[in-house]
């Protein structure tokens, strides 16, 4: 399976400068309930963004993750970010929270497989994998702001279904 970021409309530009245009960036934690199954992924920062955009990211950097998985899930947390003043320390850490939340997912994940459907739903497991990841990213909140955050998550139905279909917007 491989879950691409192809292109992003820009409804409302963020603008917490005071000026009308942003400069945003993409990163994404994906867990797939298995120790090897997950990706992490940040996009290339997109300047000068304004509302009513439409912007494409990079072929060489679109990938958000490509692989299998041998569970019954794939779940990634998606986030949007406003960029203001980083340095390499920041994104050190910014990388470091991503491969931990993508741990967690995993681990949050699998525990359902080792369950044997004790746990309610793997969307349960994945609020509580938000939960986490919102806390790790209050710590990079002063460089940068987050602009927006989604959880995507597939179950078996699901994954079945994109396998037919081969892509959904």
């Amino acid at each position: 399976m491989t879950l691409d970021a192809e292109s992003f409309y820009v409804h409302r530009a963020v603008g917490d400068q005071g000026l009308g245009s942003d400069e945003i960036f993409w990163t994404a934690a994906v867990g797939t309930g298995t120790d090897h199954g997950g990706h992490t992924f940040r996009s290339e920062t997109f300047g000068s963004v304004d509302t009513g955009d439409e912007r494409f990211f990079s072929p060489a950097n679109r990938v958000i993750f490509q692989g299998t998985t041998t569970g019954d899930y794939l779940g990634a947390n998606v986030i949007c970010w406003e960029q203001d003043d980083v340095n390499d320390e920041w994104w050190r850490a910014l990388q470091k929270a991503l491969n931990d939340a993508m741990t967690k997912l995993n681990f949050l994940l699998g525990f359902d497989d080792f369950g044997m459907g004790v746990l309610p739903t793997w969307s349960g497991i994945a609020l509580a994998a938000v939960g986490f990841i919102a806390s790790v990213i209050e710590a990079f909140r002063n460089k940068s702001d987050t602009s927006c955050q989604r959880v995507i998550g597939m179950g078996r139905y699901e994954l079945a279904m994109l396998s037919q279909a081969g892509r959904t917007i």
